[in-house]
């Protein structure tokens, strides 16, 4: 009786220990995944964009990805789905109203239109690349 009780103990402990604490984002360090936070480092801009990956869902060789970040004004999301040959589609961009500088608006539309015209994503030397088809941004490049 008294094994079976200290495997119960153990199995309960294991699984607390691997709860997420509410507010805390763990960015994964395998390089082989897109989840986790991200910043532009490609194009340059005087601005910090960022992006944060998470899994929404999988199904039928489809990836769903939940995108939500800071660009150079307002926080925004949307959401991207992507195959397992690497093409991708992202939805609508959605973000908060503020205004800024319009330099700063300017390169957030640009990168939101880029984003809205990702067609393809790719893990390279631990840098998340996702190629767009937009004519003056063609690749948003970010690093963690």
């Amino acid at each position: 009786m008294k094994p079976i009780l200290l495997s119960i103990f153990w199995l309960l402990l294991a699984s607390f220990s691997s709860c997420d604490r509410p507010g805390t984002a763990i960015s994964p360090t395998d390089a082989t995944s897109p989840l986790g936070n991200w910043t532009l480092s490609s194009p340059a801009t005087p601005y910090k964009i960022t992006l944060e990956v998470a899994l929404k869902s999988t199904e039928g060789g489809l990836t769903q990805y939940q995108l939500t970040g800071l660009s150079a004004v307002n926080s925004y999301g949307a959401v991207a789905a992507v195959g397992t040959d690497g093409s991708a589609q992202v939805g609508s961009v959605g973000a908060t109203k503020r205004g800024g500088p319009e330099d700063a608006m300017r390169t957030e539309n640009t990168y939101f239109t880029s984003l809205q015209q990702v067609n393809r994503v790719e893990l390279v030397a631990g840098k998340l690349r996702l190629h767009s088809a937009h004519p003056d941004w063609p690749l948003l490049q970010f690093t963690r």
